[in-house]
Parts: structure tokens; C-alpha cells; sequence
């Protein structure tokens, strides 16, 4: 197997810029994979709203509320104050709520008997309507325990239980019933595979069959006894080898880093999914090696295409933030299909993501690597018949 051999001599020699860009894929996945789990923790988190009370009355009823508004929020009582009396109050309360505070609850004299009460939120603030909903959810409670025959004291025991018991439920989903748009590190990093592997084809596979397509080197294969045909299937199978040996080392890269991620049992689809990215790699590295043998060439353009692509795809920016002018032409680019194949990966049901949209990327990646071949043999030919 002398070219099969050759090839691998030949690969020995560009092992340091093969490394550098293993050692890319991990720094950056890394990085894009703790940002989104970051973003994921954040996104989850309980945020709590700055109230503001001006408390006139101080019965228990106002008591128990307020206590009940302190275990989500983080509030500030006023004593002493009538609201109604004191415009100079109620401009400090206007100015609290608009400089300090996200919401300002006025409980006024004759708060238990009507159960009505002001308040002043902050222009288009979401937190005063929740605010709103669970003082109303509050007095709702305690009229009903009131109506069941309960003193006063006792309905606001069961109240405040009731609520608290009504805080502290969660819901979780799990398995094939989790359904979210947010991105773990397992999407991260194979989000981040496209650049990654195809520079580590094209300087790889590209550059070598280039050094092998070589004046001195073609002549000595060719005066040698072996055929044409044997020729071909071993550069094919070292393409393979390679191309192979390289993907499985960057997926243990990720699943390394991902352990833990709870949409590891999507690990599959994503396989599958950068499996046929690394036909079109191929096929790429073997377009770009038919057209020149000059290294130099091969090295710019294979950056220039697999840079442009991953900055147009959503594989350094997601997609959500490009413009669609720009997502409009990324549908005749390799990367965006394997990109949105992600997409569908991390979003869908497990019994949803082998779909026909799924499919679909699939066979448009297929599409672009049958493409790239079909044009490097057709460039192949054209340079024999004119040398």
C-alpha cells in the first residue's frame, strides 16, 4: 500500500497546524459551551422586584401580606405615612417608584373591611401586573376562608400556607417531554464542528493529494506497476481513514465536555447529522486539491470558504441574529443545512427530530458533496488534458 503509506508520511509533516486546530475546537467550543450554559442558567433564574409599601392601617391583615409579598421580593414597608394627607409623601413615593422601585403598594385606613388598595408601577412594567396578580390572589384566598366560617387569624394561617405551598411548586421537564429553544454544550460544540473540520480536512486532505498530484511524485507512481485503479482506491481509502480518525477525536472532544448535558441521549441525531458534513468535507478538500497544486492557494481559499461560511451559517453567530438577507443567501451554502439540521436536533421531541425537515438537511448536504466531487474530477480532467 505505497500510496496509502505516502499519504500518511505526507500528513506527519503538517501535524502542528493539525493539532492547532484541534486545540481551536476545543478552546472555542468550550468557551461557546459555557456561554450558553450561562445563558441557560440565567434564563432560569427567579428575578425579584423591589416594592415599595406605605402601610396607613398595620392590622394583621396587612401584616400577613406584606410577609407573604417578602418571600419572592424584596420590599420596603412605610409606617406612620397617610397617604391621602401628605402630598409631599405621595411625590416621594411617584419619584421612589420611578428612580428606586419597580412597584408601590398603598394599603390605606379601612384595608380589611373593603380589601382595596392603590399602587403605582413603573410605564409598561410586567413585574407590577405580576405583583398585582398575587396581592388580588392574597385577598381572594382569605375572603374564601372567611365565607367557610374561619376567624380571621385562622384564614390567614391557611392563606399565607396555601400560597406558600403554591410558591414553592416546580415543574421539571424531562426526557422526550422537554421541548426548549435554549442551547446546551452538546449543541454548542457540534455547532462549532463546521469550521473545525473543515480546516482540518482542507489542510489535511487538500494540501496532501496537491503534494501527490506533484510533478516528480505523479511520474514515479505512474512508471511504477501499480494500476490506475488500486492508485485511486487507496487515496480514497486514506481519505476515509483520516477524515474518519478526525471526526471520532473531535466527538470525543465533545462528549468529554458535554458530560452531564441532559440532551446527551440527542447525541445520536447530532452523529448522524456531522457525518454526512464530513462527506461534504471531503468532497470540498478534493475540489481544492484538483484545482491547484500550489499550497499557498489552497490554504487562503479553503480559509476564505470555510470562514465566510461559518460567519454567514450561524456556526460563529446564530442564526437568530443575522439579517434575513443574509440567511436568505446561506440556503445555497453547505453549512447553513447543517446548521438548521442542529437546530431541528435540539428543539424537537425525540420522537420528532427524524423528520422530513431533518432529512431534508441531510440530503441538500449529500447534494453539496456530490457537487464539489463532480466538479473536482471535472477540474482534475481538464488539467490532464492541458498538461
Amino acid at each position: 500500500m505505497p500510496v496509502f503509506k505516502a499519504f500518511f508520511k505526507t500528513i506527519k509533516v503538517r501535524f502542528l497546524s493539525i493539532v492547532t486546530y484541534f486545540i481551536i475546537f476545543l478552546i472555542f467550543g468550550s468557551m461557546s459551551a459555557n456561554s450558553s450554559r450561562t445563558a441557560m442558567e440565567e434564563k432560569f433564574q427567579e428575578e425579584k422586584l423591589s416594592i415599595y409599601v406605605v402601610d396607613e392601617e398595620e392590622s394583621p391583615l396587612t401584616k400577613a401580606l406584606i410577609e407573604s409579598l417578602s418571600k419572592d421580593e424584596k420590599v420596603d414597608v412605610e409606617t406612620g405615612k397617610k397617604w391621602t394627607e401628605q402630598k409631599e409623601f405621595q411625590k416621594k413615593v411617584n419619584d421612589n417608584v420611578r428612580f428606586f422601585y419597580s412597584y408601590a403598594l398603598i394599603l390605606s385606613k379601612g384595608f380589611s373591611e373593603r380589601h382595596t388598595y392603590q399602587f403605582i408601577m413603573e410605564h409598561d412594567g410586567v413585574g407590577g401586573y405580576v405583583i398585582n396578580q398575587k396581592v388580588d390572589a392574597f385577598l381572594k384566598s382569605y375572603e374564601i376562608y372567611l365565607e367557610a366560617g374561619m376567624e380571621e387569624a385562622e384564614a390567614l394561617q391557611m392563606t399565607q400556607r396555601t400560597l406558600g405551598e403554591i410558591g414553592e411548586s416546580q415543574i421539571e421537564l424531562t426526557g422526550e417531554n422537554k421541548q426548549s429553544d435554549s442551547r446546551g454544550s452538546l449543541y454548542s460544540f457540534f455547532s462549532f464542528l463546521p469550521y473545525s473540520l473543515g480546516m482540518l480536512m482542507c489542510i489535511g486532505i487538500g494540501l496532501v493529494l496537491a503534494e501527490l498530484a506533484g510533478d516528480c511524485l505523479s511520474l514515479r507512481i505512474q512508471a511504477s506497476a501499480m494500476s490506475f485503479l488500486k492508485n485511486k482506491m487507496e487515496i480514497i481509502g486514506a481519505m476515509l481513514v483520516y477524515g474518519l480518525a478526525t471526526l471520532l477525536i473531535l466527538l470525543l472532544i465533545i462528549f468529554l465536555q458535554s458530560l452531564g448535558d441532559p440532551d446527551l441521549w440527542k447525541a445520536g441525531y447530532y452523529i448522524l447529522n456531522s457525518l454526512f458534513l464530513l462527506l461534504f468535507s471531503l468532497a470540498l478538500s478534493y475540489f481544492l486539491s484538483s484545482l491547484t497544486k500550489d499550497n499557498g492557494i489552497i490554504n487562503m481559499v479553503s480559509n476564505m470558504l470555510t470562514l465566510g461560511m461559518s460567519f454567514t451559517c450561524g456556526v460563529f453567530v446564530p442564526l437568530e441574529y443575522l439579517g434575513d438577507g443574509v440567511i436568505k443567501g446561506a440556503h445555497f451554502l453547505p453549512y447553513y443545512w447543517y446548521i438548521r439540521a442542529c437546530e431541528i436536533v435540539n428543539q424537537a421531541k425525540g420522537s420528532q427530530i427524524f423528520s422530513g425537515d431533518y432529512l431534508i438537511c441531510l440530503l441538500i448536504l449529500t447534494l453539496f458533496a456530490v457537487v464539489f466531487l463532480v466538479a473536482g474530477m471535472i477540474a482534475g480532467k481538464v488539467k490532464e488534458s492541458h498538461s
